[in-house]
């Protein structure tokens, strides 16, 4: 075959396999439900979230890999993430849950979702 005719060919076959990959990694996220914090006198405290993972097709397995805070609404408050599962955490054989503390003033409100990154990993 023309070298010419195999060098785009080859190119694209690449282009083709890493779309592929990240398209794959992109889907293993899963969001919790949105917490609420509106006291009228302020308040700080700490949510204990249990995570779900997204459902795998295959013989795959997935494990915690991060977590980032995503507000619905902010005033005059804040929230972070205080304590994570332990590296790889596999949902299907434990617990993985992280935890969260937030703060606001009298006339703040806070409203957050945890969105979660899992990794896929095979089953063992």
């Amino acid at each position: 075959m023309n070298m010419q005719i195999m060098t785009p060919l080859i190119i694209l076959g690449f282009a083709v396999v890493f779309t592929s990959t990240a398209t794959s990694a992109k889907n293993l996220t899963s969001d919790t439900k949105v917490y609420k914090h509106n006291k009228s006198s302020g308040g700080t405290g700490i949510d204990s979230i249990q995570l779900k993972p997204p459902r795998t097709i295959g013989n795959n397995c997935v494990v915690f890999k991060n977590a980032v805070i995503k507000y619905t609404k902010r005033h005059y408050g804040v929230v972070k993430i205080t304590k994570t599962p332990k590296a790889e955490c596999n949902p299907q054989k434990e617990q993985c849950k992280l935890g969260v503390s937030w703060q606001h003033s009298p006339a703040g409100r806070l409203g957050y979702k945890v969105k979660v990154i899992w990794d896929l990993k095979p089953c063992s």
